[in-house]
């Protein structure tokens, strides 16, 4: 990764730059709860407000100097200060800014960049590291380590490093690194995969694991028991996500990095105190954030997690493990289907037809013993997708068929379009046995969603 200079001239201003470097640049042993982490968006720099909250950490001098400080990609500054002074590192760069008497005085003594975009920069016992999550056309989650003696950064080995995979949320606590979702992305060979579960990166041997949710949490899925929002703390002791339960109910769902446990508290202003604020200070399981028209909200998670209901906890796996059981599990399904006769498959088949049969004679059931002013808001609601059947339609073109694009809470409206698409596809098995609308990622762009209606709208209810 670093870059060597023939020329005599350039090695002697290189080593002048060391020196000072090194100076300045110096390292010291420090825990991780010995930190105070400033979050400051690069939008905001130039209007940003209540910078008297953040005067006992860091000056407006420091914080209004970072406007000189070159950008690539990124949404916010990442300013940390510990025993070793204050820094200042953005996504995209491998710059690593020190404040000094003189300003801010930039450690790193190469030109490279791209490499790291979305990282999660920390400490740990006095090096910095970079963990992610993007760059090259690739995604992964290679961590980097900082070596002030040289001011450049070098790949620091893992094992069972999980191939091509940038993780969408990263919390980094005293035995690991807890990487939820994300995508295994490769351009080069047109690779793209969601991943709905995580990986745990433990410190004791720097080896990745697995890291299981089960049905727990989602991004997106109505079938989970929580749907967390885009924005998330990662505190000394906690990963904190604002969203909603199924219930549905806002609030914060808190994941203790120790005990692996998750716990919801109502608070009906979670997503809203989370959605992209101008600055967020944090210092061990404390954040004051910023808001749009409030004073800033001071957020005790301790106090919060200890009043939160238990909800789940996520697993550990070791990969080593879950990929011998796999091929295992693999063996015994190959020898059994050798050895399966093909009257018992017939069996299961029939037996599957009985009971989608038996399925569909309850669903009825169920429907006939409904008032017909029910049935008849069913007919109604059934009737709204008769123009568009055999048609693909976005999420916009959806919410305008439900009558519910004039919601203005996005999150409230994605809960209300969940729950309206789920009857009508209940309504429609109970009288064709499929669904009616098919959810489905757009093909030509995999970040979004497009919904499928099937030739199938049933004309009457009755």
């Amino acid at each position: 990764m670093n870059m060597k200079i023939n020329l005599n001239c350039m090695f002697l201003l290189r080593a002048i730059t060391l020196i000072a470097a090194l100076f300045f640049c110096g390292t010291s042993a420090i825990t991780f709860a010995d930190q105070i982490k400033l979050s400051i968006s690069i939008r905001d720099l130039g209007t940003i407000r209540n910078l008297d909250y953040l005067e006992a950490h860091f000056s407006k001098e420091q914080i209004q100097s970072l406007k000189n400080l070159p950008v690539q990609g990124g949404k916010d500054f990442q300013l940390i200060k510990n025993d070793q002074g204050t820094f200042a590192l953005t996504p995209c760069l491998f710059n690593v800014y020190q404040w000094t008497s003189e300003g801010w005085n930039n450690c790193y003594l190469y030109d490279n960049s791209g490499y790291n975009c979305g990282a999660k920069f920390f400490f740990r016992n006095g090096q910095l590291f970079s963990l992610g999550t993007y760059g090259f056309w690739r995604n992964h989650s290679d961590l980097l380590s900082f070596d002030s003696a040289t001011g450049s950064w070098s790949l620091f080995p893992t094992q069972n490093q999980p191939i091509d995979y940038g993780a969408a949320y990263t919390g980094v606590g005293e035995k690991g690194a807890f990487l939820f979702f994300g995508v295994k992305q490769n351009y080069r060979f047109d690779n793209h995969q969601d991943f709905e579960q995580g990986y745990f990166l433990n410190f004791e041997d720097f080896s990745w694991q697995y890291l299981s949710f089960g049905n727990l949490i989602s991004t997106s899925s109505s079938l989970a028991d929580f749907v967390i929002h885009e924005n998330y703390l990662d505190t000394k002791d906690f990963m904190v996500f604002s969203g909603f339960s199924s219930d549905p109910q806002i609030g914060f769902l808190i994941f203790e990095k120790n005990t692996l446990e998750f716990r919801f508290i109502k608070m009906e202003r979670a997503i809203e105190i989370l959605n992209n604020p101008s600055w967020i200070l944090q210092q061990a399981n404390q954040a004051t954030i910023s808001a749009v028209r409030d004073n800033p909200f001071v957020l005790n998670f301790d106090d919060l997690y200890q009043k939160a209901e238990y909800v789940g906890e996520a697993e550990v796996l070791p990969i080593s493990a879950r990929e011998i059981e796999e091929l295992q599990n693999d063996y015994i399904l190959i020898s059994l289907g050798m050895l399966i006769a093909t009257g018992v498959i017939v069996f299961w088949v029939l037996r599957k037809e009985i009971l989608k049969v038996k399925h569909l004679e309850s669903q009825k059931e169920s429907i006939e013993t409904k008032p017909q002013s029910q049935k008849n808001s069913d007919q109604k609601l059934i009737e709204l997708f008769e123009p568009f059947q055999g048609k693909v339609l976005t999420v916009e073109q959806i919410d305008q068929i439900l009558l519910i694009n004039d919601i203005p809470n996005p999150d409230h409206k994605k809960v209300k379009r969940s729950r309206l698409i789920k009857e009508v596809n209940q309504l429609s098995e109970s009288h064709s046995g499929e669904a009616l609308i098919v959810r489905k990622r757009n093909p030509e762009d995999k970040r979004f969603i497009i919904y499928e209606i099937q030739n199938k709208v049933p004309t009457s209810l009755n």
